[in-house]
């Protein structure tokens, strides 16, 4: 259990779940068109953070030093429209028309790869995070507001409560890669995050844009 877990946990006296088939970072199928979903991330020492979240998944590839990407999607990478790319074990330079962008990665690699995580204040003022896989993937996602507390589980209910406010009960089916929730807002799907945490959206660190 790290710091922040064990600091909840204490705060808000939360128990273990007997039940563990819900514990992990969930993230929304239902998406806006803008990209913005919602994440549930149950802990196994019986807190939760439930996460306003910008869920965008994309493309990339890198030929003869130029890098190109998918515009939205499910669409194919667009290798008409590319920017140079020097890429180095800390992150990688981005150089189009001029206009250079330079990301660093959270852990350097112990190679020359694009391959990581990135975090990065975004122009909106929240900090983004961008993963990109050795399979040609990017993950950006962008915690935008989230709520904290303890949850229990009692059959096919799970019970949700925040510090000094009422108690919520939504009912769940949860599958090994799949979870199913239902309250009196509707009802949502989430599937799992194989590789678990690798953003932050219980802290939002948020910096007003300077105009």
């Amino acid at each position: 259990m790290d710091i922040v877990s064990l600091a909840l946990a204490v705060t808000l006296n939360c128990q273990q779940p007997v039940t563990k088939d819900v514990i992990g970072l969930w993230e929304s199928t239902s998406i806006s068109r803008g990209g913005i979903g919602h994440n549930f991330e149950f802990r196994d020492d019986g807190s939760y953070t439930s996460a306003t979240t910008v869920l965008v998944d994309l493309k990339y590839g890198i030929k003869d030093g130029i890098f190109y990407m998918s515009h939205n999607k499910g669409e194919p990478i667009n290798y008409e429209n590319g920017a140079e790319i020097e890429v180095t074990k800390s992150g990688y330079k981005l150089n189009k028309d001029g206009e250079v962008e330079v990301k660093t990665k959270e852990h350097p690699s112990k190679d020359k790869t694009i391959v990581g995580v990135y975090k990065y204040r975004h122009y909106t003022g929240g900090m983004a995070y961008e993963k990109y896989t050795d399979d040609g993937k990017i993950k950006f996602r962008l915690p935008m507001k989230s709520i904290s507390g303890c949850y229990s589980i009692n059959g096919n209910s799970i019970t949700v409560t925040q510090e000094d406010k009422n108690s919520s009960k939504i009912k769940y089916i949860a599958t090994k890669d799949t979870l199913s929730l239902e309250s009196q807002q509707g009802k949502y799907t989430y599937t799992i995050v194989p590789e678990g945490s690798w953003y932050e959206s219980k802290e939002i660190d948020y910096q007003k844009p300077v105009e």
